[in-house]
């Protein structure tokens, strides 16, 4: 008999995917072993004829840089509140929309950290990861004027995005300002090492 996969399932699948998923590959049976009366077959077959689909429906919505770095701030905050995150800020989208989402920006993470690895083995760097390089350093500028935004309008915030202002109380800290720049400085020196 064909069992349903109840909307709740389809969220801890994804949590457990994003939980026991390395290097590109996911461990089935330990995603498995963590959800009642499912098997590895039907978790895989679950996530790439179900949950990935969703990644291909066509919505009325572009990722632009600029609204991917509020989807993660608004990460920063909430966490994996998924649905929350949709019903307060996305309404357009579905959840699993935004847990894609996380999973590609997780992935681009995954990326940039073998990358700062190499950076401080002075090693050379190939032309994409270059290219990332380049590309962190203008979403450290996307950031910074998003920030410089909302320093500037901190009044207005307080009391027409609460979210805003509890990421800049919270989440803005000395020590996220000088992280930052110092995420900056090693990407230009990294860009300027490998001629790009």
């Amino acid at each position: 008999m064909k069992q349903f996969w109840s909307e709740s399932e389809k969220v801890k699948l994804s949590e457990l995917i994003l939980l026991n998923t390395a290097h590109s590959r996911t461990n089935w049976k330990l995603v498995a072993s963590q959800l009642q009366n499912r098997t590895p077959t039907q978790c895989k077959l679950q996530y790439r004829n179900v949950l990935c689909q969703t990644k291909l429906e066509k919505v009325n919505f572009e990722w632009t840089d600029e609204k991917s770095i509020e989807f993660e701030m608004l990460f920063m905050i909430y966490g994996n509140k998924w649905s929350f995150i949709q019903q307060n800020y996305y309404p357009e989208l579905k959840p699993e929309q935004l847990q894609l989402k996380y999973q590609y920006l997780k992935g681009r993470q995954a990326e940039y950290n073998a990358l700062k690895s190499k950076i401080s083995n002075n090693e050379q760097l190939t032309d994409k990861e270059v290219q990332l390089c380049k590309f962190v350093l203008h979403r450290i500028k996307l950031t910074r004027q998003k920030l410089a935004e909302l320093t500037q309008n901190k009044s207005v915030l307080f009391i027409m995005d609460p979210l805003m202002t509890k990421f800049l109380k919270e989440v803005v800290t000395d020590e996220y300002k000088i992280g930052m720049n110092a995420e900056e400085q090693t990407m230009i020196e990294a860009v300027k090492y490998n001629g790009g």
